[in-house]
Order: C-alpha cells, then sequence, then structure tokens
C-alpha cells in the first residue's frame, strides 16, 4: 500500500518527467559548452610554451606558464563580452583580418586545385577586356608659348628637324620630359590634353595598327601653347587570343593572378578558373608573411581601443585617465582629446607605459561641469582605432560610451532625473516579470490552486511584499546569497505548488491550498532573491535608490497583474467558448496544467542544479 501510494505521487511524476526532458534535450539539444566554457587543451598550452620560448629563448618556468594561460583566459572573457556588445561591428581592423583569413584559405585552395591551360583559356575568352593590353606610342615632344610669333617658329623647328636638329634643344623647357617612351594613350590624354593635335596624330596611327613615322600636323591644327610631335612610334593594342607560346604565358600569368578561385571550376561562369599563384607573387607572400612576423607583436597593440575615464570630483572638477595605444614609452598614437572651450589643467600630466599602451592622468576644471558638453578626437578619423570613454558622476551614476572614426564625439549628459529613474526602472520591472517564465508559472499555480477573488489578491499581495522585503536587502548588501542556488530553489518551490494542485483535486487538500497566502510569502521570499540577481545587473543609480527599487517592485506588480488578467481573460474566453460549441472536457483535462508546470519546472531544477 505504501509503495502504490508513493507511485501515485505527482510530485513524483514530477520528477520523473521532468528528468525525462533534461536528459532528452542534452541528447538532442546542441551543445553550447563552448560558449559557457573556455577549456584550454594541452595543445593550448604547448602554444603558448613555444611562443615564450620563440621570444625569450629559454622555456618558461611553471610560474610563467601558469600566468600565460591566465593571460589566456582573460582575452577569451573579454573577447566574447565584447562580441557579445558587438564591439566587433564596424570594426576594419577586425573586418581585415577576417579578410586576411579568408585570403590565406583561398590562396590553399587554390594550391590545391590549380587550373589546367583549357580553364585559363576559357576565363580568357569569357574576360577578354580585362587583359586587353592598351596601346602605346612613343614620341619627341616640343613646347612652344603662346604668342604671335608661333606660326614662324613651327617652320623654323620644322625645317629644323628635316635637318636633324635634336628636339630637345628646340622650343622651351617644361616639367615634362621632351622624349616619352612606350607611353599609353590615356596617360597621353592626362598629360598633353585630350584635345592636343598629337593626340589625334597618335590616334591615326593606333588606328593604322603597324609602325609608321608621321610629321606634326599643318600648323593650322595647333594653336598657340600647344605640343608638336616629330617622331612616333606606335604598338597597336593587343587582344586576348593565345595563339603565340608569349602571349600565352603573359596572359596566363595574369589570368592565374586575377582569376577567382572557386572550387569546381565552372569555366562558363564569372567565378570560374581556380588558379595557381606565381612563383614571384609566392615569394613576394613569403616576404610579407616574414615581415609580419616580426613586426606584429610590435604593431598589434595599435589597433587596440583607447580608453578615456573621466571622474567627477565635484560640479567643475574632474579627474581624467587617458590610455592611448603605444608602441613604447616614447611613441603613442597620435590622438588626444579636446575638452570644451575655456577646461583649465589643474595638474601637470603624468605619463607611464605598461601594457602596450601610454597611460596618462590630470586633473581639469570645466567651467559649468561637462553636462551638456562634447569631448572631441580630431584626429580619430584618420586613425584605426575606437575610444572606449567612461564617466563616474559625482552623484554615483555612470556613462559609458564608444567613439568611432565617422564621428569622433562623445557628449557628456547629466544625471538622470527622478522622472527618467521612475521611468526606467518601471519598465525593467515590468519587462523582468513578463520575461522570467519561471516567476509567471508561479503565479499561474497559485491562480490554479487558490478559489475567491478576496484569497486571490492576499496571496499576490503577500508575494509582492516578499519578493520586495529580499529584493531590498540583496540590493542593499545586507543579503548575500548565492545566485544558482536560489534559482534552482525557485524553480523546486513552482514543483510543490504544482503538487499541491493535483493533490486539492483529488481530495487531499494541502498546506497551499488552506493558507496560500503563506506559502506565497516564504516562496516570495526566494523570488525577491531572484529578482535582486537580476536587477544587479542592471545597477542602480546611487543617488535614487530607494526610488529606483520602489518602482522596480511597482513594475513587477503591474507585470503581474497584466499577466494574471490575460490569463483570466483566456479562461473565461475558453469557458463561454466550451458553452457556447457544448464541448465537454474529458475528465482527465484538469491534469494538463498541473503537469506541464510540474514537469517544465522539474526540468528547471535539474538544469540548473546541473549547472552549480
Amino acid at each position: 500500500m505504501q509503495v502504490r501510494r508513493i507511485l501515485r505521487e505527482p510530485l513524483l511524476h514530477f520528477l520523473l518527467l521532468g528528468l525525462a526532458l533534461f536528459a532528452y534535450y542534452g541528447r538532442v539539444a546542441p551543445d553550447d559548452d563552448g560558449k559557457r566554457r573556455i577549456v584550454v587543451s594541452q595543445a593550448d598550452v604547448d602554444l603558448l610554451a613555444t611562443q615564450f620560448q620563440g621570444t625569450w629563448s629559454r622555456p618558461p618556468s611553471p610560474a610563467e606558464l601558469h600566468g600565460l594561460v591566465d593571460s589566456y583566459v582573460r582575452d577569451e572573457i573579454l573577447y566574447r563580452e565584447g562580441v557579445a556588445l558587438g564591439l566587433d561591428r564596424d570594426d576594419a581592423v577586425v573586418k581585415r583580418r577576417v579578410r586576411q583569413k579568408l585570403d590565406v584559405l583561398f590562396e590553399e585552395s587554390i594550391a590545391q586545385n590549380p587550373a589546367t591551360d583549357a580553364d585559363l583559356q576559357s576565363y580568357l575568352d569569357a574576360n577578354p577586356a580585362a587583359f586587353r593590353q592598351p596601346a602605346v606610342v612613343s614620341f619627341d615632344q616640343i613646347y612652344f608659348g603662346s604668342d604671335t610669333d608661333t606660326p614662324r617658329r613651327l617652320e623654323q623647328a620644322r625645317a629644323a628637324l628635316a635637318r636633324g636638329a635634336d628636339p630637345a634643344t628646340l622650343g622651351q623647357a617644361t616639367l615634362l620630359p621632351s622624349h616619352q617612351a612606350a607611353m599609353p594613350l590615356d596617360l597621353v590624354a592626362r598629360d598633353f590634353g585630350e584635345r592636343a593635335a598629337c593626340k589625334r596624330s597618335l590616334e591615326r596611327v593606333v588606328r593604322a595598327r603597324r609602325v609608321r613615322v608621321r610629321r606634326a600636323s599643318r600648323p593650322r591644327q595647333l594653336h598657340p601653347g600647344s605640343t608638336v610631335t616629330r617622331t612616333c612610334r606606335c604598338a597597336r593594342s593587343r587582344g586576348s587570343r593565345m595563339g603565340k607560346r608569349a602571349a600565352q604565358a603573359g596572359a596566363r600569368g595574369r589570368a592565374r593572378e586575377t582569376a577567382p578561385a572557386v572550387p569546381g571550376r565552372d569555366p562558363g561562369s564569372p567565378a570560374a578558373g581556380a588558379v595557381t599563384l606565381s612563383a614571384k607573387l609566392r615569394r613576394l607572400i613569403c616576404v610579407l608573411a616574414l615581415f609580419v612576423v616580426i613586426v606584429a607583436p610590435a604593431i598589434a597593440d595599435d589597433f587596440r581601443p583607447a580608453y578615456l575615464q573621466l571622474k567627477q570630483l565635484d560640479a567643475t572638477t574632474y579627474e581624467v585617465l587617458w590610455r592611448v595605444p603605444a608602441l613604447d614609452a616614447n611613441t603613442t598614437l597620435r590622438l588626444q582629446p579636446v575638452f570644451p572651450q575655456g577646461t583649465q589643467d589643474l595638474t601637470a600630466r603624468t605619463s607611464s607605459y605598461a601594457g602596450n599602451a601610454a597611460v596618462l592622468r590630470w586633473r581639469i576644471r570645466v567651467d559649468g561641469g561637462l553636462a551638456g558638453q562634447a569631448v572631441e578626437f580630431p584626429q580619430l578619423p584618420g586613425s584605426r582605432v575606437d575610444v572606449l570613454v567612461r564617466v563616474e558622476r559625482a552623484d554615483g551614476t555612470e556613462q559609458l560610451g564608444r567613439v568611432l572614426p565617422v564621428d569622433p564625439r562623445f557628449t557628456v549628459t547629466s544625471s538622470p532625473g527622478h522622472l527618467e529613474v521612475v521611468k526606467t526602472y518601471t519598465v525593467l520591472g515590468i519587462g523582468h516579470i513578463l520575461l522570467g517564465f519561471d516567476h509567471l508559472l508561479f503565479v499561474l499555480a497559485l491562480l490554479l490552486i487558490v478559489d475567491g477573488t478576496r484569497r486571490l489578491i492576499i496571496t499576490i499581495t503577500a508575494f509582492t511584499i516578499a519578493h520586495s522585503i529580499t529584493l531590498a536587502l540583496a540590493s542593499l548588501g545586507v543579503l548575500n546569497v548565492p545566485g544558482p542556488p536560489v534559482e534552482a530553489l525557485i524553480a523546486l518551490s513552482i514543483v510543490f505548488v504544482a503538487a499541491e494542485i493535483v493533490h486539492g483535486r483529488q481530495g487531499r487538500p494541502g498546506l497551499t491550498q488552506r493558507y496560500p497566502w503563506i506559502v506565497s510569502f516564504t516562496f516570495g521570499l526566494l523570488h525577491g532573491l531572484g529578482f535582486a540577481t537580476a536587477l544587479a545587473e542592471v545597477g542602480l543609480p546611487q543617488n535614487s535608490i530607494p526610488l529606483a527599487l520602489l518602482f522596480f517592485n511597482v513594475g513587477v506588480e503591474i507585470g503581474q497583474l497584466i499577466f494574471i488578467a490575460a490569463v483570466l481573460v483566456l479562461i473565461a474566453a475558453g469557458t463561454r467558448v466550451a458553452a457556447s460549441l457544448r464541448l465537454r472536457s474529458p475528465a482527465w483535462l484538469w491534469r494538463v496544467p498541473p503537469y506541464a508546470i510540474g514537469s517544465l519546472a522539474s526540468y528547471w531544477v535539474f538544469e540548473r542544479v546541473a549547472g552549480f
């Protein structure tokens, strides 16, 4: 009989169902341990030791190796937190590093999947314009100034050229050389003008597609200040055909460097033709890689963000801490904060160098304070760093911000007023209770077990008073309870109340049904500690702690009332629909809500205990 009673106990059913959910979720859910844990493998330790030995020419001591591992873990923590805050977005350095890694991957895929001559020919046929060489010309030019005597001087120059005179000895000297060798036509147009007579003459030579010598245009085609050519040699533009070996080799070399590397190599697609790097390019990459290995440790910190901290001492006085990346104590990034006009330095700037950064400290006075004024960073647009700014106000509140090169200014705001505190923490309270599914399940369980509006109001009020007490004590530092055990006990309280619902329907009313306000008050103390953990992540304004606590609780109460009203409306609507449709509920239907609540809460118990 005792065994049968134990097997019929709903608390056992909840625990078994929760354990089954926990096992099933652990089997099918994606493994997120990599996001919640930092694992330092032996391979990571060996790599750290190898890097240390390469730098100092000796292996690290046990204490040094321990410090290297601690630094590795710290870097990983800061990296993950930075990514979670979105600090990697809109960062030119991060984009460049990712692109470099992709370049390396592409190069490896190219080396493993070289293109054939047929692939190169197909790609060349599909993109002939990319490999067409422009026409080049060689000529001598003579410049004449802008005066009325230019026609006569032109005729004298023609006669001198016919006698074999050196063009460099004729005309006026200019910044351009008198002899141009193998000059592309677009550069001729750039240096000598689109409408220059020699440009038109050269174009006719190019259209002729053969090497020939042309005399200068007649005087009527030139204007004072023009340039005239004596000889013109033209090499016609080459197309994309690969008939001869030399042309084929040249086109192949350029095609290998420009054709995209895409696995599968479809010659007809624009991204076809996986290609290999030329020997010269490989040697260049090796030299650049060696340069990066040698120089990167010295310049890596140039890309770290700068940091400005302003600590307000009184209405107009601030302590300044300015941390800027540096190669050494004497070589720092040229970046300085510029405070509003009229700012006075009260102390000299003391400088120190640590951690590849220069740290400057001094004290300033700003007439009227910094509230509502901007701190600017004029050199920021030309740099590759961001600036993190932290302002500690005299009343204990803080302001954090990030300054990007696109907008190099940071506006200091004033302390939040009482109305802003009321609004902010009321919204936080509402949002926390509506997103706290464990708290909502507890309130739902109370709704299902308590009969009568008056008893329900007393029960919910007791729950509110209880969690307000522990929330205030924990937020003020009077209570200090670890968060994980509290969260597990909160889930266990839901399991208990769900079991009490089943007991009451089975004719065995328990303590919760007889004295619901006592149970809600007792468990409300636990839930208040959970609220305090969430509030600690946001923080409290030091100048308005009582006001913030009060209206956070008001927000929680408003959220509870919204949830209770929504549940009551759904129950009333469901009852009316069932009555209108004359639906008869099965006898077991009442078990669905408590078993769903109890099973889910039991799963939370196992999950949170496993996370200790």
